[in-house]
């Protein structure tokens, strides 16, 4: 006889058991969520809070608050060798994270899970306190408490005469043991009152006994002096005497060492007396295409100028070390690109970025010829020039006679200065040449005035200027960059602009000058007229000092000889790039000695001299 097989009402059995189970879990979780907020209030608490029954989360929080604020504020001493202080957890930059904590409290009862609940209901909760650390702020604490303080070495100082001031000992305090402290401490029923700080230090490397030694070295740098330059050769004078604790002698046992330089105290020296003068913020261009096809301009791109002052710090060690004081160094300048916004229509003629600009100060000239030089520059504002293109300055510019809105001003014509239509328009040509010139572009046709005149001596000096007259002299340049180029002309104030957009390369150009030199003068010139009293005398025009001037341009290209860039489409290559690249060009201007002229009155009847007149200048 076969047995017979139970299995079937076991599995019964312990079905109807997890069934009931189940049934006494949702009862359970159906209950749990029927208890008042009271009974979760009194099963919750927070980490090191002192034990006390609440009957809402609300009354938890407030009191949680309180104890958080007390703890924050509550003062512990440090304690260390070189002083006490007291300090709050608050201002050590402890805090808890609210954030975290706050819905914990605020939202138990409409956010916590039925689970969350029940286990709260037969477990209780407890919990932690978010504890934060904002390091930045406990270590700016430390450092004004005065306990720690740098390592200094003895430094040579001018008082008079050449002193030795002593070094200091520096002391840090050790973090790792102050922080562990501060997270203990604030979850602890009782913090504690006081903490001993740990201290380190350090010796000085250089000091009083080390430069004893070396006060006749010192006192012989002390008469020297480092002269910085920029590209427009404005200057600073980098006196050692008055910056004697820059200078570190790097030889102990030497009378004579060889001095480095103070790095962290340089880069201070360069922020306060060079980069306020020399840096500048670039500005941006909106450009937009009118309905006629003209452009507008909403702004004036400039190139930014940024000090490398790490690049000065190591040129002026190397100078410390290897070359004469005497010679000046040329600031490490880099520039920083504008932002230059343009409409499609010029994006395809590569119109993208600024390319370069001049600039010219026309301040203390007469109404007329500020009224000319507004009236030409007008004309050139919006020229586009076409890549590969000779610009001509006078084939662009109209008739300049009174039907186009010139008005008579002076001009040099041969040996006089008279008065024609048109006059100081020489300002915007010798504008836009420097604007060719500071741009990298090959200048073609130009020629200075032939005499010098003080109007286009600002800012960089005489050997600068343009002069042009219809039809010659001319000022003519090549586009030879690798679109088209934008020409943005205008006046603000008492100075007139040409601003350049183009493609730019990166081709870099340095300018040096103006060297002057053979001056020579010619005594006064008298022509006697009638139409003075005799013996009257009357100036008619001043004097001029001849002399030349050299200018020296330099113009680096990027790219020198055929190539492909990293998507294989070959480079732009400049047709003067391969010969004239690095090549140190002479800008060269020699001005004529003019007489200062005078009328005198002759003897009745007498006639009065007549002066020959050619059109050579402008």
């Amino acid at each position: 006889m076969k047995k017979k097989k139970h299995f079937p009402y076991r599995l019964a059995a312990a079905l109807t058991t997890v069934a009931l189970l189940a049934l006494a879990v949702c009862v359970l979780f159906y209950q749990v969520n029927q208890l008042p907020e009271s009974v979760f209030a009194q099963k919750t608490s927070v980490e090191a809070l002192p034990e006390s029954q609440f009957t809402t989360f609300a009354a938890l929080q407030t009191a949680t608050e309180a104890w958080v604020h007390q703890g924050l504020n509550q003062p512990i001493e440090l304690q260390s060798e070189r002083g006490q202080v007291p300090l709050t957890l608050a201002a050590l930059g402890v805090s808890v994270d609210w954030t975290v904590l706050a819905p914990e409290l605020k939202d138990f009862m409409s956010s916590a899970s039925l689970l969350k609940k029940t286990s709260t209901y037969l477990f209780g909760q407890k919990l932690e306190l978010p504890l934060l650390l904002n390091e930045e702020q406990l270590h700016l604490t430390l450092a004004q408490t005065g306990i720690e303080q740098g390592n200094k070495n003895a430094v040579f100082i001018w008082d008079g005469s050449v002193q030795i001031q002593a070094g200091q000992i520096g002391y840090g305090i050790e973090k790792e043991p102050l922080i562990a402290m501060l997270k203990s401490s604030f979850k602890s029923p009782q913090p504690p009152e006081s903490f001993t700080l740990t201290l380190r230090s350090s010796s000085p490397e250089i000091t009083e006994a080390d430069l004893q030694a070396l006060l006749p070295a010192a006192e012989e740098l002390a008469q020297k002096s480092l002269t910085f330059q920029d590209e427009f050769g404005n200057t600073w004078e980098l006196d050692f005497q008055s910056h004697l604790y820059l200078m570190i002698p790097s030889g102990k046992a030497s009378p004579e060492p060889t001095w480095t330089l103070d790095q962290n105290g340089f880069i201070t020296y360069a922020e306060t007396v060079l980069v306020p003068e020399v840096e500048e913020e670039p500005s941006s261009v909106v450009i937009t295409e009118n309905a006629d096809g003209t452009y507008s301009f909403e702004g004036s791109a400039r190139f930014g100028k940024e000090l490398d002052k790490l690049a000065l710090h190591k040129q002026v060690l190397e100078k410390l070390i290897t070359e004469p004081l005497d010679t000046p160094l040329t600031l490490p300048i880099t520039t920083v690109d504008p932002s230059v916004t343009v409409p499609p229509s010029l994006t395809e003629k590569g119109v993208t970025g600024l390319v370069g600009l001049g600039y010219s100060d026309f301040s203390g000239s007469p109404y007329n010829r500020i009224h000319n030089i507004k009236t030409g520059i007008a004309q050139f504002n919006g020229v586009l020039i076409d890549q590969g293109a000779e610009f001509s300055f006078m084939g662009h510019l109209s008739p300049v006679d009174a039907g186009h809105g010139f008005l008579p001003e002076l001009v040099i014509k041969g040996d006089e200065t008279i008065p024609e239509y048109g006059g100081g328009l020489c300002q915007i040509s010798s504008t836009l040449f420097r604007a060719a010139l500071y741009s990298g572009l090959p200048i073609t046709a130009r020629r200075n005035h032939s005499y010098a005149v003080s109007y286009y001596a600002r800012p960089f000096g005489y050997g600068l200027d343009a002069t042009v007259y219809d039809p010659a002299p001319d000022l003519k340049f090549v586009n030879d960059t690798a679109g088209a180029l934008l020409v943005q002309a205008y006046t603000e104030g008492n100075a007139a602009y040409y601003v350049f957009y183009g493609t730019y390369d990166a081709r870099t150009v340095t300018m040096e000058g103006p060297y002057s030199y053979n001056y020579n003068t010619v005594g006064p010139q008298t022509t006697y007229t009638d139409k003075l009293a005799p013996g009257e005398r009357e100036l008619k025009e001043y004097s001029h000092t001849g002399f030349t001037t050299d200018w020296y341009r330099t113009v680096v290209y990027p790219v020198t000889e055929p190539g492909l860039d990293e998507n294989g489409q070959p480079l732009y290559l400049s047709p003067y790039a391969a010969e004239a690249s690095g090549v140190r060009e002479l800008i060269h201007s020699v001005y004529e000695a003019r007489p200062a002229k005078y009328w005198e009155g002759s003897a009745e009847g007498a006639e009065g001299a007549e002066l020959t007149i050619s059109p050579t200048d402008s």
